[in-house]
């Protein structure tokens, strides 16, 4: 199994077992870059959340405020609304 498609299966798991929410990644995408490659592609308005791997592999992902939004719901109101997402710095405890 790619990558790839154990990080899709891997979220829409944990979304049922967690939350008993049903979610579906259409897309990951994986890209091999220098450092200077993946600071030009960093989104401005992410949550960057670090990997620890075996053997001291790194690396991390960008969550979008959607995202953070919707987790952020589903874990205090136990639903997802449909109000759009606050525009605000993101805080400890969303990336917890």
């Amino acid at each position: 199994m790619s990558p790839a498609k154990a990080l899709r299966r891997a979220l829409s798991r944990s979304a049922d077992v967690l939350w008993d929410l049903a979610l579906v990644a259409h897309a990951v995408d994986q890209e091999h870059l220098d450092q200077d490659g993946v600071v030009a592609q960093l989104p401005p308005e992410a949550l960057l959340v670090l990997l620890d791997g075996p053997d001291g592999v790194v690396g991390f992902v960008t969550v979008d405020r959607d995202l953070v939004t919707g987790l952020t719901e589903v874990q205090t109101m136990l639903q997802v609304t449909q109000m759009p997402a606050e525009p605000r710095p993101f805080t400890a405890t969303d990336a917890a």
